[in-house]
């Protein structure tokens, strides 16, 4: 039996890019904030709301929280999605 998939939220992906960042890997950082950008494009609406429901987790680095918070407010605004 398939088990079902779950988005990453964008608090996890802000966690999984800090560890990243923390291992110097620059590139896998900015691939995870793109690409979660292209699994929310394809996502139904609950999954939009679920996975942008709280707010991104620090990276810590303030060019990727405001990549991360960039790429949430783009993807709600152009599906209609409220945030929070």
């Amino acid at each position: 039996m398939a088990m079902p998939w779950n988005e990453n939220t964008v608090s996890d992906v802000g966690d999984e890019i800090a560890a990243c960042l923390a291992k110097g890997d620059f590139n896998s950082a900015i691939r995870l904030a793109f690409r979660f950008l292209e699994r929310y494009d394809k996502s139904d609406w609950a999954t939009r709301e679920r996975i942008t429901a709280g707010p991104p987790s620090t990276t810590g680095s303030d060019q990727f929280d405001a990549l991360l918070a960039g790429i949430v407010e783009f993807a709600c605004a152009s599906h209609g999605v409220a945030n929070s």
